[in-house]
């Protein structure tokens, strides 16, 4: 989480996904940065500072209490009708062929409205989801501009990770 902030700079505009990974960044955000966050994640949304140097953009809509995730075709509208500089973004499983998965379906629409409408694409893993097919189909892994991740990582992901161009800070 703390090296995922070190991307930020001031005024960024900047895509928080629903996910408990994405969530361990919030009280690493410097209050001085002047950010605009865009999210759709209850936790997340309640957790951010409130004060006059952030601007946020709360997408709404249908709760989802297991994820504490907002969803609706207007929340994913708002986000294709905005830009950001980055999102960060989580996944549940990756694999090399499959790609990146999530384990549920309702996700699969904002994630991906989320990163095609960012232009640095950031992704927080732990080490343990390299290998792993969950359910739904978000994203090909060199959708990634940069991937964050754990010590546990295998040389045979290092190298894979590497041959795609993507940024990799372990």
């Amino acid at each position: 989480a703390q090296k995922a902030t070190s991307f930020l700079e001031p005024r960024d505009i900047i895509i928080l996904d629903s996910s408990t990974t994405v969530s361990m960044m919030v009280p690493y955000l410097a209050r001085e940065l002047d950010l605009t966050i865009i999210c759709y994640n209850y936790h997340i949304l309640s957790q951010l500072p409130k004060d006059e140097n952030s601007n946020m953009i709360f997408t709404g809509g249908i709760y989802n209490h297991h994820m504490q995730m907002f969803e609706s075709t207007e929340g994913i509208n708002i986000i294709k009708e905005h830009r950001a500089k980055k999102c960060f973004f989580s996944t549940s499983g990756i694999h090399e062929r499959l790609g990146m998965t999530c384990s549920y379906p309702y996700e699969v629409l904002t994630k991906r409205a989320s990163l095609s409408s960012s232009a640095m694409r950031i992704l927080l893993t732990d080490s343990s989801k390299f290998g792993v097919v969950t359910t739904s189909y978000f994203a090909k892994l060199t959708d990634c501009d940069v991937i964050i991740t754990d010590d546990g990582i295998s040389e045979e992901w290092i190298k894979t990770i590497e041959s795609l161009g993507v940024e990799l800070h372990i």
